[in-house]
């Protein structure tokens, strides 16, 4: 609320005592009112729910979420569970992973028995405790016959140093013109190379 209750009284009335005291009074329920009113359309939408609206809707699903979970993460975990349907195809379990982690952030391998998940730990937030949700859901949904097998990858930079000598020799044979001996001589060339490159390690969690 970006206005006082004052405001809205004719400007012989603003001065008097008992309408500025009365009205002085009751401003901070009007907004709380008014913040409340907010909060109360916010909480229509799941992506825009507070905290409270998040909390109905973990009630309802029977969702127990940990004290170290976020807003976001509780959200996440509560979309996870409403867009889950059974059967499923791979084609919609891509879009799900993607409207879960964004794009770019998942690969998604399937073969005969096995489901090969790899998530991009790096991008996705609190993607630890959404790993979790998501072997824990798609445990639930996969077929009996197949194995779900996870990876999560994060992305790390270093150097590695990496030293190499390198030797060369030439021998050369010299023919003198006037007596036509026969001499021997040789040049010998040595020197240091050193080789750097740049590795990225991906350490599975």
């Amino acid at each position: 609320m970006d206005r006082l209750l004052i405001e809205y009284l004719p400007i012989v009335l603003r001065e008097v005592p008992e309408f500025e005291a009365l009205l002085t009074a009751w401003q901070p329920e009007a907004e709380a009112l008014w913040d409340a009113q907010d909060d109360a359309l916010e909480n229509q939408f799941l992506l825009s729910a507070t905290d409270y609206g998040i909390s109905r809707w973990e009630r309802i699903l029977q969702i127990f979420p940990k004290d170290t979970d976020g807003l976001e993460m509780r959200r996440a975990r509560v979309l996870s569970i409403l867009r889950l349907k059974l059967p499923y195809t791979m084609r919609w379990l891509r879009n799900w992973l993607t409207e879960l982690c964004g794009a770019g952030n998942f690969g998604l391998d399937i073969t005969k028995y096995l489901i090969m998940l790899d998530l991009g730990l790096d991008n996705i937030p609190e993607a630890e405790k959404l790993a979790d949700d998501l072997m824990a859901l798609l445990q639930i949904v996969k077929p009996a016959n197949m194995i779900l097998d996870y990876n999560g990858m994060r992305q790390s930079t270093g150097t590695l140093l990496v030293g190499a000598v390198s030797g060369m020799a030439v021998e050369i044979d010299v023919w003198p013109t006037p007596d036509e001996l026969i001499s021997h001589g040789g040049v010998q060339v040595r020197g240091y190379t050193e080789y750097i490159a740049v590795i990225e390690t991906f350490p599975i969690t």
